[in-house]
């Protein structure tokens, strides 16, 4: 694909601040030339990639450091309801007078998103929007780091072909792109009888606070959840009855407890646990083991109120020990290198007692064809620490491109995809969605398995104890270098070095990074 790479000196310097970290991924291999994904059949047009279409360059404001808002007060944990009604998918896509599904026929949308199971619902539900709205959709599906290079290296060349994209829940740049109006405010649209269908049911289904507080930026809702998800604990019930083990561990003592027996009584063949280790992946499980200290705040446990990095505290340098100790002493060996493809790898082999990581990969993990321990796999939310109970919270989300010129053709594939009925398929299909109105639905209710009640409960549970802030000090701008930098640490607990150093080498490191970028800002 030919990229326009204009851009002003000044918006690049701010911009590409974030991307530097991911360009330097995506290089270590020499990635392939993405090929757009044809959308499944009937009707489906071969995807293509044009040439980028000339679009006048945005002059962003300056953005200011992302701030994460405060979570809601947590709830009680959440059961999943007994009875409810449910709408046939006729009823749910009935065409109202105020709104007409053919209202952009033959208007042609990009989507690019990343290789994982959510695009391929995305894709298997395309041919039925095609059918409604007479819109074709040219999809491009890449590994993560190519992804969000890609997205940043076309927006900031003024690409105005990026109609929609995935967009991490917990994107740390959400206020710095909606700046650089490469976001689009959809709230304006859910609340338009004209745009919307009436149906769609967003603010209660969802809810306006969870909405707000991690698909937003500046007060305005730029992106929404199509997958909900959280860093939860899986363990293998076949191991656990192996070893007398009666029930998943509850706080921290438990969990070191377990995983030492496991890898005791199995003389090592079985690791006690596994967690990600490689930099800079780590910081997302991490953050609730910083929560269960006591570390931060209801913002972000990464930083005080005031913006202030926190990683040489006390309580953090004790998360540290803890994560450390657990894969040094009872985890594989060379845990400093493996990232979350290699935990759960690891434990779709049966090698593994226990792992702690995202929601999403409960289909690999139960998935009989790929994974030795599918149907023996029980969940447990993120073990509570002295003093508090904090899980990592977010998901994928799809956003509207703000240079887009087709914006509200993209919107009606937003809004498709996101409705009732799709949701309901996406969690038929074992996939966790974000409204809690599928989990109400006869069908559902109908073919839940108790495996299936398990997890929803743990997945509901944990929500309502997420931390929706970025996975390092939302303060700081380049977030994936800040998150490199405490990775490190993490390695040096992995690797039984010095944590209380490595922990104020990464505080004196954050603190400039924040100093380099005020004055940064100053300068504009």
């Amino acid at each position: 694909m030919q990229v326009r790479r204009s851009t002003s000196r000044r918006a690049f310097l701010r911009l590409s601040l974030g991307s530097a970290s991911v360009a330097l991924l995506a290089a270590c291999a020499a990635p392939p030339t993405p090929t757009p994904v044809p959308p499944p059949k009937p009707a489906a047009p071969t995807a293509t990639t044009a040439p980028a279409k000339p679009a006048e360059q945005p002059k962003p404001a300056p953005a200011t450091p992302t701030q994460v808002p405060a979570k809601p007060a947590a709830v009680t944990p959440t059961q999943v309801p007994a009875k409810a009604a449910v709408a046939t998918p006729t009823q749910a896509l009935a065409k109202p007078a105020a709104f007409d599904w053919q209202k952009h026929k033959g208007t042609v949308l990009r989507y690019v998103g990343e290789k994982q199971p959510l695009s391929d619902h995305v894709m298997a539900l395309y041919p039925e929007f095609e059918k409604l709205t007479g819109i074709k959709v040219n999809f491009e599906i890449l590994p993560w780091a190519q992804m969000v290079q890609k997205l940043r290296v076309e927006l900031m060349a003024g690409n105005a072909d990026l109609d929609v994209f995935q967009l991490p829940a917990s994107a740390e740049e959400r206020n710095q792109w909606y700046d650089a109006g490469w976001l689009t405010d959809m709230g304006k649209w859910v609340d338009d009888p004209a745009l919307t269908h009436p149906g769609y049911d967003l603010w209660d289904d969802l809810g306006r606070d969870y909405l707000m507080t991690g698909y937003s930026a500046k007060g305005k809702l730029v992106s929404i959840p199509m997958q909900m998800s959280a860093m939860i604990g899986y363990h293998n019930k076949e191991v656990f009855k192996q070893f007398d083990i009666p029930a998943p561990p509850a706080d921290f003592t438990q969990l070191e407890s377990i995983a030492k027996t496991i890898h005791e009584k199995s003389q090592g063949k079985i690791y006690g646990i596994v967690l990600r280790g490689k930099p800079p992946v780590p910081t997302s499980v991490f953050k609730g083991f910083l929560g269960g200290m006591g570390v931060g705040t209801r913002a972000s446990v990464y930083e005080d109120q005031n913006g202030r990095p926190l990683i040489d505290s006390e309580a953090a340098i004790a998360a540290f020990d803890l994560y450390g100790r657990l894969l040094r002493l009872y985890g594989p060996p060379g845990s400093a290198n493996i990232d979350h493809v290699g935990a759960v790898n690891i434990f779709s082999q049966g090698k593994a007692g226990m792992v702690i990581d995202d929601a999403v990969f409960r289909q690999d993990f139960q998935d009989s064809t790929k994974s030795a321990v599918a149907g023996k796999v029980g969940y447990f939310i993120q073990p509570k620490g002295p003093k508090g109970h904090v899980a990592s919270a977010g998901g994928w989300s799809i956003s509207v491109g703000g240079l887009s010129k087709k914006k509200e053709a993209s919107w009606y594939f937003v809004q498709w995809l996101s409705n009732k009925e799709n949701m309901v398929k996406y969690v038929l299909a074992k996939g966790p969605a974000p409204r809690k109105s599928p989990y109400e639905d006869a069908r559902y209710k109908a073919q839940a398995t108790q495996d299936d009640l398990d997890y929803v409960k743990v997945l509901l549970d944990s929500r309502a104890i997420g931390d929706f802030s970025p996975p390092a000090p939302p303060s700081i701008i380049n977030v994936m270098k800040a998150r490199d930098s405490i990775s490190q640490v993490i390695v040096a607990s992995i690797e039984g070095k010095d944590v209380r150093a490595a922990a104020k080498k990464s505080q004196v490191e954050l603190e400039q990074m924040l100093e380099e970028e005020k004055k940064q800002q100053q300068k504009k």
